[in-house]
């Protein structure tokens, strides 16, 4: 009948959106990283690539930090490191593997050292604030921290 026919048509529909829904929201999660090991890997890769291009300097960094929290969905927080030697030049919006991340240069001791910043989401395990993770990756130190919400990769 008409109605059996309208009510299957419907019950389609509803399950092809169910399905759409399903496939967006399975597609749209954000990349997470299994390991921090496997996170200083990737910060380490991005770093040696030596692209050294920013789009801000760190004169401008609080029109940026506005604009990279408003990009990437999430309270952008740039530590002081001052204290520890370390003068930002500038940064860039830009990806570590699928993560949209900030990544800021900063100077220490006549090096180029970069900072990734990212969010806690991008963890796939959970990692207490003030926490660190120190290690070595191809030569280069990597320190690892949590804070604010934020994962900080630092490479030098």
């Amino acid at each position: 009948s008409k109605q059996t026919n309208k009510l299957f048509i419907s019950a389609v529909a509803v399950f092809m959106l169910a399905i759409v829904i399903s496939a967006v929201a399975v597609f749209n999660r954000p990349y997470k990283y299994r390991t921090l090991q496997q996170l200083g890997e990737s910060a380490v890769a991005r770093h040696s690539e030596n692209n050294r291009f920013m789009t801000f300097t760190a004169a401008e960094i609080d029109s940026a930090r506005a604009l990279m929290t408003k990009t990437l969905k999430f309270n952008v927080i740039v530590p002081d490191l001052s204290s520890q030697g370390y003068m930002l030049l500038g940064g860039r919006i830009c990806s570590l593997g699928k993560c949209s991340i900030a990544y800021l240069f900063y100077e220490h001791e006549n090096q180029i050292c970069s900072l990734f910043i990212l969010d806690y989401d991008n963890l796939n395990f959970k990692m207490a604030d003030g926490s660190r993770y120190l290690d070595t990756v191809k030569g280069f130190n990597t320190d690892i921290w949590k804070n604010n919400g934020q994962v900080y990769a630092l490479v030098f």
